[in-house]
């Protein structure tokens, strides 16, 4: 009779039913919740418990709104600071809209690398900053010539270009000084043809 007990331990052990219970308590000593813990613990560098994951899990949560807290303050600030720099330039370009700007791709990339407002605007609008500047310029020159071309018709005529000459002459011989007389024989001297 033993041997029959025995065959039949060492049947149920070979039994295919036998092994998959063996299977299905190893299977529920690690259970899903186990490993989640597990990874979490190791993720975290905390103890292999519930307790410490949790613990572990409220402090990210605690750091990660804090963070994201300190991010929407420095963003708040760095908009305050872009649009206190943007009325510099509305004194410049009374059309500038800061918001528009910022719908530019470029405009927005030069802000990211550190330009200030002003920069990155004159960088993305240098064609247009030179057009304006010619233009400017051009009608600058066309009222400096008008104005020089009126103060020119208004000037008094000066000495040497009417017709009479640059030199006064007196009408008559009886009318002449010593000294004019003296000037008129230095002249007739060198050949010049006196006529009264």
């Amino acid at each position: 009779m033993e041997n029959e007990k025995t065959e039949v331990l060492e049947a149920e052990e070979k039994s295919p039913s036998t092994e998959s219970a063996k299977e299905k308590e190893s299977v529920a000593v690690i259970s899903p919740e186990s490993e989640i813990v597990e990874f979490l613990a190791d993720q975290y560098g905390c103890e292999k418990t519930e307790e410490s994951v949790m613990s572990a899990l409220k402090m990210n949560k605690v750091k990660n709104e804090l963070a994201a807290r300190m991010r929407e303050d420095s963003a708040r600030r760095r908009y305050e600071e872009l649009v206190l720099e943007s009325e510099e330039i509305k004194a410049l370009d009374a059309g500038f809209s800061l918001e528009r700007e910022l719908q530019d791709v470029r405009f927005r990339k030069l802000l990211q690398c550190g330009f200030n407002v002003l920069d990155a605007w004159q960088f993305t609008h240098f064609e247009e900053i030179l057009v304006k500047i010619a233009e400017d310029a051009e009608m600058r020159g066309y009222e400096n010539a008008v104005k020089l071309l009126r103060e020119g018709l208004m000037r008094p005529e000066e000495n040497g270009t009417r017709e009479g000459g640059s030199i006064s002459a007196k009408k008559s011989a009886s009318e002449l000084t010593g000294s004019g007389i003296r000037e008129i024989l230095k002249r007739v001297e060198k050949g010049a043809k006196i006529k009264f």
